[in-house]
């Protein structure tokens, strides 16, 4: 996939609150559904038990991700004018329509439901019944038990084209530079900074996470350092492509140093879900990171309208405690969280190594305050916390994780510090 080269990240961020009901995506890996490879995409579906008898409809959503890292837009609902002046994704698709193992099919947690022995008994007729065939039809499918809800669902392979879902209801005003879902609104900054101005928790429109920041520096250890801001790190939107289940911002980056845009391309993907949001971190490092002084790092800024001691529990390693040494493979895969609280609402951020299934990640994003950065002799920031991302310990190469945000209640905060932190894991079972 195109990515930023040499020695910078990109990001952006965002929050939700669901009132209501709430729900998260389920992110179903092709390869963990090998009796549906090959299927028709427009023939999938799901279906879950109802609390009250019965089964119900899902909508699913496919996702082509390439490299395992961002979304590729093949025919986006908005295409800018920005667009064309880059390299981007053919909009022929080269999967001819069918599940191929680049794909993952989305679902929303919300719709899972607990199913019984006797539930599974029925789970082929009704999958036969949701498909539209007759009751001898032959349909694939994979059961689907989420391992934290103990919930389950069904995805099925109709063998006949489903009826497409609705679009997300996430509202785009780029005039007023604001994506909006029932929940929440995510500003960004302008239009070459999509890095966010402020988040607003709805209905009551009060600002939860303002001015986001991003800054890195590397020292090598035999040439001058570099620095990079915002002010060089160009960030611009090429299209917008609302789904069933979310809306995808396709994003264009570039290094802007003395006039001059450096490796100017398309390469990076935001999706904002109902009730939360992700983006990728991608970093391409041309030397080991040994090759880097103690300092060297990303460093991504986070303010809240709030104390945060008092409002924010942190689930991951601080700068302030961290050995720069060698670092050890990571029995956590790489992952850290925190969980931000406003009242009786709770934001959880969870930064996710993509090694995480294979623990062998070394690093994880470390909490940083003010104080802990000007000890590495990091330059000045000024959110008052965030995470510091150290390469010294990287391998030359290609890096890469996920920053999620998951909106809840008080009461779960248990549920979003595991999905901050792990994401929502699941079993898949194919039903014979």
């Amino acid at each position: 996939m195109a990515r930023l080269k040499r020695f910078f990240v990109v990001t952006l961020g965002c929050a939700a609150w669901g009132a209501t009901a709430l729900a998260y995506p389920v992110l179903v890996d092709a390869k963990s559904v090998p009796n549906l490879l090959g299927a028709d995409r427009a023939h999938l579906t799901a279906i879950a038990p109802k609390k009250e008898g019965g089964f119900q409809k899902l909508a699913v959503q496919v996702d082509e991700v390439e490299d395992g890292a961002a979304i590729v837009f093949r025919k986006p609902s908005t295409p800018l004018a920005l667009r064309k002046e880059h390299a981007h994704p053919s909009d022929r698709d080269p999967f001819g329509g069918k599940l191929d193992e680049v794909h993952r099919v989305v679902l929303d947690d919300e719709l899972f439901g607990t199913c019984d022995a006797a539930c599974s008994n029925t789970a082929k007729a009704e999958a036969r019944k949701a498909c539209g065939v007759s009751e001898t039809a032959t349909v694939g499918i994979t059961r689907l038990d989420l391992d934290f809800l103990k919930t389950t669902a069904f995805l099925v392979d109709c063998r006949k084209k489903q009826k497409a879902a609705e679009k997300t209801p996430i509202k785009v005003d780029m005039k007023e530079r604001t994506f909006t879902t029932n929940t929440y609104s995510y500003t960004y900054k302008d239009k070459k900074n999509i890095l966010f101005e402020n988040i607003s928790l709805l209905p009551e429109r009060k600002r939860l996470l303002t001015d986001g920041e991003l800054l890195v520096y590397l020292k090598p250890k035999y040439v001058f350092n570099m620095q990079f801001a915002e002010k060089d790190l160009v960030s611009r939107i090429t299209s917008i492509s609302q789904g069933p289940l979310s809306t995808g911002v396709e994003v264009a980056f570039s290094l802007d140093v003395l006039s001059f845009k450096v490796n100017s391309q398309i390469c990076c993907d935001v999706s904002l879900y109902k009730d939360s949001l992700y983006f990728p971190v991608m970093l391409d490092l041309p030397f080991e990171g040994s090759s880097f002084k103690k300092g060297s790092g990303l460093f991504y800024g986070l303010n809240i309208e709030g104390d945060v001691k008092k409002d924010v529990k942190f689930m991951a390693e601080k700068l302030s405690d961290y050995q720069f040494v060698e670092a050890k493979p990571r029995a956590d895969g790489g992952s850290s969280a925190l969980l931000v609280q406003n009242g009786d609402k709770i934001v959880a951020v969870g930064f996710r190594s993509m090694k995480a299934a294979t623990k062998d990640s070394k690093n994880a994003p470390l909490v940083a305050f003010k104080e802990d950065l000007k000890k590495i002799e990091f330059p000045e920031v000024r959110s008052n916390f965030g995470l510091f991302y150290d390469v010294t310990s990287l391998a030359k190469g290609f890096h890469h994780f996920n920053v999620w945000f998951y909106v809840g209640g008080k009461e779960q905060e248990a549920m979003l510090g595991e999905y901050a932190k792990n994401g929502i894991t699941y079993k898949s079972t194919p039903v014979h």
